[in-house]
């Protein structure tokens, strides 16, 4: 089967959507589908953070949100002529779509990587990404509670497939060092290091020879906010910013646990892949895409409100207790099964091969609530003089050729 898989950031860092794809791209191909990859770049020439399968088709693109943009990469999906698309994207990026594929009679899966209602509390519209669902032959979501997030006419559409670890469990011992990972893109409004900071610095005297090391990559200046509250708190000799790393083999291994403060996740991808290793979790019971993750008592600790002392509280449980820490780490390990590629991979080729099937001989009608939104010239709600921009920058971009650019990985 000729698969296409549009995912939106795969080339930007190294995020949890690009890292699952890219997952599932190979185990794609190592059951023989011929795969298209587009994605969302700051340059069309750039380079996927997260390696695809050799022989796979890399279409980057630059999405500007004008028609011309996505005719351009309409033309370059339909070029490779698949015989189902895959959009895996986040918040309202998910609109694009429609527009993109409309009137191809190509079997659509829109695969959403975000919390949904997060999403539709601060980005996106309710009714709209209702809408936007109406035209996918298959919804994917990565939580069985995000199904609720959808109307139940669309529900029937719904498939839950979390995401998946690439490799084998591991059968080495861990390291036992005294030392605690977070890992994340350094966000502060998501991501709330920050709490883990302060959470720290009201335990650190108890515990002067343990550390904490933050991997991620800076989005929003958080990292220099970071920076300023660890040298107020006087934490310099026990914590330290990574920056981001292309591979955490060896933080894994060397970690005691793990942290993941945040304020809300689709899924909490660095979870999972601490499972891999046997790193219990620590997170908020309130955050969803963490709180269906981490088996409280069991693979880790949730702490019960969203405030450092909460999570104080959970992390000096684990550092007071090797016995615990062991145990949720055999159970950590055994959880990890259930992310296996080879068991998550098998279920994705499931849902493929049941949407193709579905979609033959079919064509949608189109209602007329779908029609005025196929027929919107820009999707993001912005003023006349940034549109014209947008208008303007899309020609230089086609004029110099630098909308799409295809290549072979």
């Amino acid at each position: 089967m000729n698969i296409c898989i549009a995912i939106w950031n795969l080339t930007k860092s190294a995020g949890g959507l690009g890292k699952a794809a890219s997952i599932i791209c190979k185990a794609l191909v190592q059951r023989g589908h011929s795969l298209t990859v587009v994605v969302n770049s700051s340059s069309v020439k750039a380079k996927p953070f997260h390696q695809l399968p050799r022989g796979a088709i890399l279409i980057n693109s630059k999405w500007v949100d004008t028609q011309i943009c996505r005719k351009k990469i309409r033309e370059a999906i339909l070029g490779t002529k698949p015989d189902i698309v895959i959009a895996m994207t986040v918040g309202a990026a998910m609109r694009w779509w429609p527009h993109i594929m409309k009137h191809s009679n190509i079997p659509l899966i829109l695969s959403e990587h975000s919390n949904p209602w997060k999403i539709e509390q601060e980005m996106w519209e309710r009714s709209e990404r209702q809408l936007v669902m109406t035209f996918a032959d298959s919804i994917h979501l990565l939580l069985p509670s995000y199904r609720e997030s959808l109307g139940v006419h669309l529900r029937d559409k719904v498939t839950i497939i979390p995401n998946a670890i690439e490799k084998p469990i591991l059968g080495n011992k861990r390291q036992a060092n005294k030392t605690i990972i977070a890992v994340g893109r350094l966000e502060d409004r998501v991501k709330q290091f920050s709490i883990l900071i302060k959470a720290f610095a009201t335990i650190r005297h108890k515990y002067p020879d343990w550390k904490i090391r933050i991997i991620g990559g800076d989005v929003d200046g958080s990292k220099k906010k970071y920076h300023k509250l660890i040298h107020q708190l006087d934490l310099t000799k026990q914590v330290e910013l990574i920056g981001e790393l292309d591979n955490l083999h060896s933080e894994y291994s060397n970690a005691a646990f793990l942290c993941l403060p945040s304020r809300y996740e689709g899924f909490g991808m660095v979870i999972i892949e601490g499972y891999h290793y046997g790193l219990p979790a620590i997170g908020f019971r309130a955050c969803s895409g963490v709180n269906e993750l981490i088996k409280n008592g069991f693979t880790g600790l949730l702490a019960d409100d969203m405030t450092e002392v909460n999570f104080a509280r959970c992390m000096s449980v684990l550092m007071d207790n090797e016995a615990m820490v062991e145990k949720m780490s055999r159970n950590a390990k055994k959880e990890a099964q259930k992310y296996r590629i080879s068991k998550i991979g098998y279920q994705w080729i499931e849902l493929i091969e049941k949407t193709v099937s579905n979609h033959k001989g079919t064509r949608k009608k189109i209602s007329k609530e779908q029609e005025r939104f196929l027929r919107k010239k820009y999707l993001n709600n912005t003023p006349f003089v940034k549109n014209l921009m947008k208008e303007m920058f899309s020609w230089l971009l086609i004029l110099t050729k630098n909308v799409i650019r295809k290549s072979i990985v």
